[in-house]
């Protein structure tokens, strides 16, 4: 069941690649889905179809795996990213471009913490963790 549980990481691992590469398109997806009408309902309800089960496998992670702080560290870089795009919409500084690098730190960071959750899982005895070199 763990193997498992740590194979989801590819997929996720897939949506964040979907992120870092294809910025504008995700960007522009995700600002259709902000616009509150009729047409977008389905391209948003398809983006909340993948982002809770990603959330609910980090606070799984977090509570029943040994890599927690890996875990952690993944939830805390998209509740930080989420703050620092809410304060640039007040500042009125959100501008496409910085939220689009905003979310390309985002994906990177979040593409090296689920590749080392998944090595660290599946090569523990060769891959040391990179929350491991912090703490």
């Amino acid at each position: 069941m763990t193997t498992l549980f740590f194979l989801l990481t590819m997929f996720f691992i897939l949506y964040e690649v979907y992120a870092l590469f294809s910025t504008r398109k995700f960007y522009e997806f995700k600002k259709a889905i902000a616009v509150k009408s009729n047409k977008n309902k389905p391209a948003g309800c398809f983006l909340i179809s993948l982002v809770i089960p990603y959330l609910i496998w980090c606070v799984l992670g977090v509570a029943l795996s040994d890599q927690w702080l890996s875990f952690l560290v993944l939830i805390g870089v998209g509740i930080v990213t989420s703050i620092i795009s809410y304060l640039l919409k007040i500042a009125d500084l959100s501008d496409g471009k910085l939220k689009m690098i905003l979310i390309k730190i985002d994906a990177l960071i979040s593409i090296i913490m689920l590749v080392d959750i998944f090595m660290v899982h599946f090569r523990e005895d060769v891959y040391t963790s990179i929350t491991g070199f912090l703490f």
